[in-house]
């Protein structure tokens, strides 16, 4: 038997990210703007359609 990790990758609506994690709105753009003082580069990317 081997053993395998799977991976899942939901994608999100903006609107549906905050809540999700219990965080506001503008917090989370901050921590996607690298320009912000609350930048973390580890919080996933946008994905633009």
């Amino acid at each position: 038997m081997t053993n395998q990790i799977q991976t899942y990758r939901h994608i999100l609506r903006m609107k549906a990210v905050p809540p999700k994690i219990g965080v506001g709105r503008s917090t989370v753009y901050g921590w996607l703007d690298p320009n912000s003082a609350s930048y973390d580069p580890t919080f996933p990317k946008r994905i633009l359609s």
